[in-house]
């Protein structure tokens, strides 16, 4: 009886120590992939930085090249005004001489 009761506490001794064993290797490999998760997740906010840099400086690009067009316009547009209001000065000119 003496030498079972040894025997029991050996195995639940060594039973014990598996236990902890899994334990430690089960938290090691959490701690493992906790730490793969977090890399994967800066990589996906880095590539996400990235696309959205590259989105601003499209619409910085397309905005500066419409803003060009309307001043474009515009510059033509009093230019156009400045001839017609000379050609018509030089029309009341003529009438006038007549």
């Amino acid at each position: 009886m003496l030498l079972s009761a040894a025997v029991n506490r050996l195995h639940q001794r060594e039973h014990a120590a598996a236990i902890k064993l899994q334990c430690k290797y089960r938290g090691r490999q959490g701690q493992l992939l906790a730490h793969m998760k977090a890399r994967i997740q800066s990589e996906e906010n880095d590539r996400k930085e990235q696309l959205e840099q590259a989105a601003r400086r499209i619409q910085s690009a397309w905005r500066r090249k419409t803003g060009q067009m309307a001043r474009h316009l515009l510059k033509q547009a009093k230019k156009q005004l400045k001839e017609e209001l000379k050609l018509e000065l030089k029309a009341a000119q003529t009438i006038h001489v007549w």
